[in-house]
C-alpha cells in the first residue's frame, strides 16, 4: 500500500461504492440519456473500492441510453522545446523528438488524465479522435461519429469532438474536479 492510499484511507469515513456514484447522478437530475462529458479526480473523492473501474461501471450502467466522452489528451506528443510541467533540459529535445513513438489512437496512453480516463480509453466500445495531442474517447449512442475526423486544427474548432458535443447540448460532469480543470 502506498502511503498516498495510506493518507486516503484514513480521509475517509466510509469507501464509497457504484451506488453511491448511481445516487448522486440522481440527485443532480441527470438521466440516462443524457450526453456527458466527464472529468474526475479520484484522490478528491476518498477511498472507492474498485477504484477507476467502480466510477467507470457506474457511468456506463447510468448513461446507458446517452454518451460519456472523457478527454484522452496526450501533450508529450507536442514540441517538447515547449513543455512546462515539467521542462526538458534544452539537451532533451532532439533526442525526443527523434525517437517520440508516433502517436496510435489504440495504443498510445494518456499522460496526466488520470487513472479513469485511461481505464475508460481502453473499454470495450469505446471510440477515440485520432489527435496526436488532445483526443478524445466517447461510449454510447454517436459515439464514433462524435469522436471521427477530428481535425488537426482547429482542434476545439466546431468540427472536432468538442464542437460536436457542443451540438448535441451535453453536460458537464465533474466528478471530484470543478470547472478550472476541465477540457471545454
Amino acid at each position: 500500500m502506498s502511503m498516498r492510499e495510506k493518507d486516503v484511507i484514513v480521509k475517509t469515513e466510509k469507501p464509497i461504492v457504484k451506488d453511491d456514484f448511481i445516487q448522486a447522478f440522481k440527485m443532480l437530475n441527470l438521466l440516462s440519456t443524457d450526453n456527458v462529458i466527464v472529468h474526475t479526480s479520484m484522490s478528491k473523492l476518498g477511498y472507492i473500492i474498485g477504484g477507476p473501474v467502480t466510477i467507470i461501471e457506474a457511468l456506463t450502467s447510468y448513461f446507458q441510453d446517452g454518451l460519456i466522452m472523457m478527454p484522452t489528451q496526450t501533450g508529450d506528443n507536442s514540441n517538447p522545446a515547449q513543455w512546462e510541467h515539467p521542462p526538458v533540459p534544452k539537451a532533451w529535445v532532439q533526442p525526443l523528438k527523434e525517437n517520440m513513438p508516433a502517436f496510435d489512437k489504440d495504443l498510445t496512453p494518456t499522460r496526466g488524465m488520470g487513472r479513469v480516463v485511461e481505464v475508460f480509453r481502453t473499454l470495450k466500445d469505446v471510440y477515440r479522435s485520432n489527435h496526436p495531442i488532445v483526443s478524445f474517447a466517447a461510449w454510447g449512442k454517436g459515439a464514433k461519429q462524435l469522436v471521427e475526423n477530428h481535425p488537426l486544427s482547429p482542434a476545439f474548432g466546431k468540427n472536432s469532438p468538442l464542437g460536436k458535443f457542443h451540438q448535441l447540448k451535453g453536460k458537464i460532469l465533474c466528478i471530484g474536479t470543478d470547472y478550472d480543470t476541465i477540457t471545454y
